[in-house]
């Protein structure tokens, strides 16, 4: 929530919309892979994720760690998410961290 030293948005605020939402996933088991209009995933090769998507593919991708956010402006997705999240999400973000290295 800070931008070159100036507080946007509420710090507490920004805390809690990286946890995950009081809910019950499809499984009946405790929600753990979606904030307040965040996905969340806490261990993808050892960082923290978390990433807001569209209907269409888009995405941007937040990898705090590594000061990086991963933005896709697409126009289709895959029909099926493997586990709550879109599979092409990953060919993005390992794109991404690939070029990081």
């Amino acid at each position: 929530g800070n931008w070159n030293g100036i507080q946007l948005v509420d710090s507490a605020f920004v805390e809690e919309s990286l946890q995950p939402a009081k809910l019950i996933d499809r499984q009946g088991k405790p929600n753990q892979k979606y904030g307040l209009k965040w996905w969340l995933i806490n261990d993808y090769k050892g960082l923290e994720v978390f990433y807001a998507r569209g209907i269409l593919g888009q995405y941007v991708i937040c990898v705090p760690e590594k000061n990086m956010i991963v933005v896709r402006l697409g126009h289709k997705r895959v029909a099926k998410p493997t586990d709550a999240h879109p599979d092409d999400l990953f060919i993005y973000l390992d794109t991404a961290l690939n070029m990081y290295e």
